[in-house]
C-alpha cells in the first residue's frame, strides 16, 4: 500500500498495483480513475459539508488530560513538578500507569520525589527531564 497525503492533510492508501510506482504496468486491466482538478475541488467541497455537520471523516482522538507526574515531596504537583512521565485518556488506565511506575522505581527515586497521577485538562504539565545516561 501507499500512503499518500490528501488536501485536507489526512492520510489515503492506494495500491501499489494500481499505481506504475513499481515501474510500467504490461498488463492494463480497469481503466484508471482520476480526479481532475474540478473533481479535487469537489471533493474537498463534500468534505467541508461533512465537517461542517459534525459527520465523523475519521477517527478522533480523545485528549490524554490524566497524567503521572514526579513531583517534590510534600509540594504541589502543579508547583513542583519535576517530571511528567506518561499521558492519558481515563483515570483508570493513569492509576495503573502510575502503579507500574512506583512498582519498578528506584528506592532513591521514591525517596526523593511523589509519583502521582492528576488531571490536568488545560495542559499546564509538560515538563520532561533530560534522557539518562546508558551506563
Amino acid at each position: 500500500m501507499l500512503v499518500v497525503v490528501l488536501p485536507d492533510g489526512s492520510p489515503g492508501m492506494v495500491a501499489l498495483d494500481a499505481t506504475d510506482v513499481l515501474g510500467p504496468r504490461d498488463d492494463v486491466g480497469e481503466p484508471a480513475t482520476m480526479l481532475s482538478v474540478t473533481g479535487v475541488r469537489r471533493l474537498r467541497s463534500m468534505i467541508a459539508v461533512h465537517q461542517a455537520r459534525g459527520v465523523p471523516m475519521g477517527r478522533k482522538r480523545r485528549a490524554r488530560t490524566w497524567k503521572v507526574v514526579a513531583h517534590r515531596l510534600n509540594v504541589d504537583p502543579f508547583q513542583g513538578a519535576v517530571r511528567v512521565y506518561s499521558w492519558h485518556t481515563t483515570e483508570t488506565a493513569a492509576t495503573r500507569a502510575c502503579a507500574r511506575l512506583k512498582a519498578t522505581a528506584a528506592r532513591d527515586l521514591r525517596a526523593r520525589v511523589r509519583i502521582s497521577v492528576v488531571h490536568d485538562p488545560a495542559n499546564t504539565l509538560v515538563v520532561r527531564a533530560a534522557p539518562e545516561d546508558n551506563r
